[in-house]
């Protein structure tokens, strides 16, 4: 993953990264068989796009159901049921073909 730095920065620096952005961008990877090969990759992506910052933060956000993000996020699933998922640990397989288990609604409610 390629980034390009708009201003040079002198002096102590940090990196703030939008988690769901960056997991968006990532897609999945065709090598990715389980959510330890995920993890993986996502570590790798931060540490890449953060090597030249002393500091690395990465954020991930919620819907809350009375959010218009959750509003829109409902319409434009157009009644498809979630699929609701427990990762107990990193072996647990990705979905297969269809949406990223990540992508679901359920995944971003508190």
């Amino acid at each position: 993953m390629e980034y390009a730095r708009v201003t040079p920065v002198t002096g102590r620096s940090t990196l703030l990264i939008d988690g769901q952005a960056l997991v968006m961008a990532l897609g999945r990877p065709t090598e990715c068989n389980t959510f330890d090969d995920l993890a993986d990759r996502f570590l790798k992506a931060v540490l890449v796009c953060g090597k030249d910052y002393d500091r690395i933060d990465v954020a991930f956000d919620r819907y809350r159901e009375t959010s218009i993000k959750c509003a829109t996020r409902k319409k434009r699933s157009r009644g498809h049921a979630p699929i609701g998922r427990v990762i107990e640990d990193g072996t647990v397989p990705c979905l297969g073909r269809g949406v990223p288990f990540w992508l679901l609604m359920k995944t971003k409610q508190i």
